[in-house]
């Protein structure tokens, strides 16, 4: 027993070895001296230990490894002192271990951070895992100002937006829109040392802060802007990429591994997600990424099995990418010249790998659902639907003035329908009672894509009626925002389009009757 010991026992267990500060995590939670070996360190590999690295530096045989651990929400920068606070964002009844804003002045700049962590971080992902909002922003936040600020800034204008539905919220909306305002400049002002320096770190600092700065802008519905940081931060990433200060031109590829994945993976991730988007908002693809190919394996090798949804869908991803820019490329010829072979050969590579795709998502979907049962039913049939339209729009990627061509894929765009429907379904049920009787509410704006582009294509490009008016419907019933895309507004133009079209209402029989 503890009053058993004696003195000398008591005082051998009251010693502490000297505070380490350098080296890797484990190290220093060991409180010994680090070799500070890259990518992981010689003393945990010698001992058998996880090297957990040196933060958003990289390095580390698990904390940049192993999506199990990093990819965990509730992992939060240990360099802050955690702290127990009931003082949660709205509907989040339990409480929560907090961690304090650093520097922090105002009770509406450490709400703010608050938010971002509960609430923000958690929504932009959409119904995908991203280690680079579950975990690298916090990571990076809490060693760079420039991080901080951003995040700051970030959860002030969310939470502004979420305390406008509250009765008498006027002032306190005010004060979170100067907390974004001055904390936005202060990020601004930080980047300014690494925008010096110029090095690999300073650019991922920038990286990472200017994917805050686009999703700030997004919310804000300042699309423009929000699209001039996506195209600067796409060069950066390419800068940072290539080497140093070497141009990167439009079309440059990029590779991301799923095996050892590393800061640069999950900034590769995070861009590609929004590129997509901005290519669907018939912006121009500047960025292009591949899955990094095994040895002797081929671009665009799909593995025989997917480990989890996420991985899936980064395979899918680098198609889609790749999909989008022979789209573009072919746009891009004068019209009635000849298609080039290369193209030819191009999409029949394309389609060779999205039918391999899809066996293997087939064959892997039991042991997925297995896994992830909660996410399955809302994950599944997103990636069947992302892969449907990738298919149609590769089909018609070499005729991109021949709108007659999507008349062939009337039963694809049926069965899209059918799976948004399965989506909505899983979207309502999953709003069940939570333990403590409060219901979640939905995410109003999500960094991802999520169905609103691809109920969108169906209404631009399906001619019938029938068909183009239920995926309307859904849109119209789509009050939440997908990166560049709202709902309202896509629904308002496709409403607009399908009565053009249709001479408001004249030919929907007739189109309506088309199989």
């Amino acid at each position: 027993m503890i009053g058993d010991k004696s003195p000398s026992a008591a005082k051998k267990t009251r010693a502490r070895k000297p505070k380490v500060k350098t080296g890797c995590k484990t190290c220093k939670l060991r409180a010994v001296k680090c070799d500070e070996a890259k990518p992981v360190c010689r003393r945990c590999l010698s001992t058998g230990r996880i090297c957990d690295g040196y933060g958003i530096w990289g390095g580390g045989g698990n904390a940049y490894g192993s999506v199990s651990r990093i990819t965990n929400p509730s992992r939060l920068p240990r360099s802050l002192p955690p702290t127990t606070t009931t003082c949660t964002p709205p509907h989040l009844s339990s409480t929560r271990t907090l961690f304090p804003l650093q520097g922090a002045t105002t009770q509406h700049e450490q709400r703010a951070f608050e938010y971002f962590a509960y609430r923000t971080s958690r929504k932009l992902p959409g119904v995908f895992d991203s280690p680079f909002w579950s975990s690298l922003v916090f990571q990076a936040s809490a060693r760079d100002p420039a991080v901080l600020h951003a995040i700051v800034a970030l959860g002030a204008v969310d939470l502004g937006k979420a305390s406008r539905e509250l009765a008498g919220a006027e002032e306190r909306v005010r004060g979170y829109e100067r907390v974004a305002l001055v904390q936005y400049n202060k990020a601004i002002a930080s980047l300014g040392v690494h925008f010096k320096s110029r090095n690999r770190d300073a650019r991922r600092v920038a990286l990472i802060t200017c994917m805050l700065f686009i999703c700030i802008e997004l919310l804000r519905e300042r699309f423009k802007t929000a699209n001039t940081h996506l195209s600067n931060g796409l060069k950066l990433l390419g800068e940072s990429q290539r080497g140093e200060s070497e141009e990167t031109k439009a079309g440059v590829k990029f590779s991301i591994n799923t095996d050892l994945e590393s800061v640069d993976d999950y900034l590769i991730e995070a861009f590609t997600r929004l590129n997509i988007h901005s290519s669907l908002f018939s912006q121009d693809t500047i960025l292009l990424y591949t899955i990094a190919p095994h040895p002797s394996c081929a671009e665009h090798a799909i593995p025989r099995a997917f480990a989890t949804f996420r991985i899936a869908r980064l395979y899918l991803d680098a198609l889609i990418n790749a999909i989008y820019s022979l789209t573009h490329q072919v746009a891009s010829l004068p019209p009635l010249s000849p298609i080039p072979p290369h193209f030819t050969h191009t999409q029949f590579t394309l389609r060779s790998s999205l039918s391999t795709w899809f066996q293997t998502f087939q064959t892997s979907l039991p042991a997925l659902t297995a896994r992830h049962p909660f996410i399955a039913p809302l994950v599944a049939p997103l990636l069947r639907t992302y892969h449907t339209m990738s298919t149609i729009i590769l089909a018609a990627s070499l005729h991109p003035r021949d709108e007659l061509i999507y008349d062939a894929h009337t039963a694809a765009f049926k069965s899209m329908i059918h799976l948004f429907r399965g989506v909505w379904e899983a979207i309502l049920s999953s709003h069940a009672p939570l333990q403590c009787g409060e219901l979640p509410d939905p995410p109003g704006f999500t960094a991802d894509m999520g169905f609103i582009p691809m109920l969108f294509f169906i209404v631009l490009k399906c001619r019938v009626g029938a068909v183009r008016r239920e995926a309307l419907e859904l849109l119209e019933g789509s009050p939440h925002r997908e990166g560049l895309w709202d709902g309202v507004m896509a629904g308002g133009v496709g409403k607009r389009v399908v009565e053009i079209e249709e001479g408001a209402g004249g030919d929907e029989k007739g189109m309506g009757e088309v199989v």
